[in-house]
């Protein structure tokens, strides 16, 4: 009986490890990524100054999935903007469930500006 290596295919090196990228590669990577950095600083001008300024998770995941800049940073404000969304939801939903001050005065606190409103009109009376 033939026995099978799961984890090599016919061309693979022998050890079942892909080979390294080449320099050809990356550089070919860095090219594309520069390319999608004048894309993305005409969509949000002033924004950004270099590369470095965005970031790193949205450079790395452009990289790994093969995504332009704009794509992966889009990506990243939406996931950004839920979790505030799921943030804020969950403050809500404790200040629904707080039982409220517990000092027992249940007014509201005057502010500054409320006794000065308050003075002036009686000011005005």
């Amino acid at each position: 009986m033939e026995e099978i290596l799961l984890d090599q295919t016919p061309d693979a090196p022998p050890g079942g490890s892909a080979p390294a990228p080449d320099g050809q590669d990356e550089q070919q990577t860095n090219q594309r990524l520069e390319k999608d950095f004048l894309t993305l600083t005409s969509e949000f001008p002033g924004r950004f100054k270099e590369l470095a300024d965005l970031p790193k998770e949205v450079v790395e995941k452009a990289k790994a999935e093969n995504l332009s800049l704009f794509d992966s940073y889009l990506r990243y404000r939406h996931r950004q903007a839920q979790m505030a969304a799921a943030e804020q939801k969950r403050r809500a939903q404790a200040a629904e469930r707080s039982a409220g001050s517990l000092s027992g005065d249940n007014r509201p606190q005057k502010t500054e500006l409320d006794l000065f409103e308050q003075a002036f009109y009686q000011a005005l009376r």
